[in-house]
């Protein structure tokens, strides 16, 4: 539905293993600008401040944004958490 965004709240929060998502999917618009922030469960320090590990966030980045046409304006990779801005396009 372009124009209109994609509805996801009629879907289930059941993941595929079987888990339960924190907060419902959000609608998206095209060429709308959000930002996000998203936290690693448990707030364990999982995402360790090396160069390969932000070469790896940045590749993984890269492939969604390409593969599901998402603008990505800047982010930012910490310990236990990140924050992106994002325009779908």
């Amino acid at each position: 539905m372009v124009g209109d965004g994609v509805d996801f709240t009629q879907l289930s929060v059941r993941v595929a293993d079987d888990s339960i998502m924190a907060t419902r999917p959000r609608r998206v618009f095209r060429n709308s600008t959000i930002m996000i922030s998203r936290r690693i469960t448990s707030g364990m320090p999982l995402m360790v401040q090396t160069w390969e590990m932000w070469n790896a966030f940045v590749y993984t980045l890269k492939v969604a944004a390409d593969r599901y046409e998402i603008k990505v304006h800047g982010g930012d990779m910490m310990t236990t958490h990140e924050h992106l801005v994002l325009t779908d396009v």
